[in-house]
C-alpha cells in the first residue's frame, strides 16, 4: 500500500514534457520552487506522510499539531505547486488545522 502511495505522490510532482527539455542545473526552476515549498514539511518527521495520508483518505485526524504548524507556515502561493491535481486540498487542510487549534480531528472532504 505504501509503495502505491509513494508512486502516486511521485507522479503528482512530475510535470509532463519536462523530460525532453535540456537542463544545465539538474533541476528546473519549477522543480526548485516545489522543493522549496515542501522543505518546511520535510523538517518534521513523518509530516509529509501525514499530509499524503490526509490527501488520499480525506481524513485529517492523523495530521499532528507539529505538522499542522509547519503547513500553516507555507505561503499560499505554494499550494497550487504542491497539489496541482487537488486545488481544494490545501485550504481544507489549513481550515482543519486552524479550526481545531492546530490539532485537527477526523474530518472528510468531498
Amino acid at each position: 500500500m505504501s509503495l502505491i502511495m509513494l508512486a502516486t505522490c511521485s507522479v503528482m510532482l512530475v510535470q509532463p514534457g519536462l523530460a525532453h527539455m535540456p537542463t544545465t542545473s539538474g533541476l528546473f526552476p519549477q522543480q526548485l520552487e516545489v522543493k522549496k515549498c515542501w522543505c518546511t514539511l520535510e523538517t518534521i518527521p513523518g509530516c509529509v506522510w501525514e499530509i499524503y495520508g490526509a490527501l488520499f483518505s480525506g481524513l485529517f485526524g492523523n495530521v499532528g499539531p507539529a505538522c499542522c504548524k509547519a503547513f500553516d507556515a507555507i505561503d499560499t502561493y505554494c499550494w497550487p505547486k504542491m497539489f496541482p491535481l487537488h486545488p481544494f486540498f490545501a485550504p481544507l487542510l489549513k481550515d482543519s488545522c486552524t479550526g481545531a487549534g492546530a490539532a485537527p480531528g477526523p474530518s472528510a472532504f468531498d
